[in-house]
């Protein structure tokens, strides 16, 4: 936004256009920050569709790992669920913000 000097002028030039400047300040500051609070929501939304889907994919691991133990396939259930843990160590990791 022009400083008071310069709206002065631009009344001065042309009259109400610093009213009109004003008003597109305050149109453009609200667009902002409607579109800022629909960024906040859908990282929300996207952090708790990634929560829910990595707690499905445990719990489907822990089931195929134990299906393993119970038909007697240690080597099998040791490999997938190392693996698993391996892997989401790695991401968690990853993830993690930098400094």
């Amino acid at each position: 936004m022009p400083p008071p000097g310069a709206l002065e002028e631009f009344d001065r030039i042309v009259p109400g256009s610093a009213a009109r400047i004003i008003d597109q300040f305050e149109k453009e500051a609200e667009h902002r920050h409607t579109l800022e609070d629909r960024d906040a929501r859908l990282i929300v939304r996207d952090t708790h569709i990634g929560q829910f889907l990595a707690g499905l994919f445990a719990i489907i691991v822990f089931g195929v790992v134990a299906f393993a133990i119970a038909e007697g396939a240690f080597i099998t259930a040791a490999v997938i669920g190392g693996s698993t843990a391996i892997s989401v160590s790695i991401t968690a990791f990853l993830r993690r913000p930098r400094k």
